[in-house]
């Protein structure tokens, strides 16, 4: 129990250290302690841009992220040492079970929050090729190219299309082109499939040509884009649906074939 109580104790100072640092003269109420709480903890773990955008992505918040990871390194830890005194260990084993445990822990919500946001991107990707798509035809038949990019955003009610009507607008309260909030948004989510779409609009205005024809480019690339995905996931379905059906098949050729092949083979080696 000693490694155990040191480990935890030795959290616990770190905890409170940081705290007693931290807070300020005037003593909080009672029902702002959960909110002191969460900021001294957050000084504890600053995440990097990319995990911001994780977070962000997967509808999250860096404080209760925070709170997840320091709620389930503590139970890690603890369940650790219990597994190692319960396997009657020396301590110095529990110890290393304990930190495993805490390890653990730590890594365990931050993955999840990381395959959250994955799905969540790879939706929000098809959604930003359908717009683009769309914004492409309305412009096509003679739209100017800023209309066309808010009226194609305003046709869906996901958060995705949310999240393009506000960036958008806001850029255009700002009294920016409307691709420099889409910009934005890609720093803030990680939407790597507007960078080239940004880039090809901020193109065109600098160079002083037409955005429309950057924007049908755009649109006729999203669109193939789009189709090229849709294959590879039917390919992919194909070979998920053909291995299992292969392996049944092959299966059942070994169950008809030993039989006979080890009669044979037991009266050879008699003869």
């Amino acid at each position: 129990m000693i490694p155990f109580l040191f480990g935890l104790l030795f959290f616990v100072a770190i905890v409170v250290a940081v705290m007693a640092v931290r807070l300020k003269a005037d003593t909080p109420k009672v029902s702002e302690w959960g909110s002191v709480i969460q900021r001294r903890l957050q000084l504890m773990w600053t995440p990097t841009g990319a995990e911001m955008q994780d977070i962000r992505m997967a509808g999250t918040t860096r404080e209760r992220l925070t709170v997840q990871r320091f709620g389930f390194y503590i139970i890690g830890m603890i369940g650790g040492f219990a597994l190692g005194f319960a396997l009657q260990r020396i301590s110095v084993v529990a110890f290393l079970l304990g930190l495993l445990g805490g390890f653990v822990g730590w890594i365990m919500p931050a993955l999840s929050v990381r395959n959250k946001a994955k799905a969540k991107r790879a939706d929000a990707e098809k959604v930003i090729r359908l717009w683009i798509v769309l914004a492409a035809q309305q412009v096509s038949a003679g739209m100017d190219p800023a209309p066309a990019l808010l009226q194609a955003a305003g046709i869906g009610t996901l958060p995705t299309w949310k999240l393009l009507r506000w960036y958008m607008i806001d850029a255009q309260f700002n009294h920016q082109p409307l691709w420099e909030g889409l910009r934005r948004l890609d720093r803030d989510y990680g939407l790597r499939i507007l960078s080239s779409m940004v880039s090809a609009l901020s193109l065109a205005t600098d160079r002083g040509t037409r955005v429309s024809n950057a924007l049908i480019a755009a649109g006729d690339l999203s669109w193939r884009s789009a189709i090229a995905a849709e294959e590879e996931q039917a390919a992919r379905s194909e070979q998920i649906v053909v291995l299992p059906s292969t392996l049944i098949g092959v299966s059942l050729a070994v169950a008809l074939v030993y039989p006979p092949m080890s009669s044979l083979t037991a009266g050879l080696s008699v003869a």
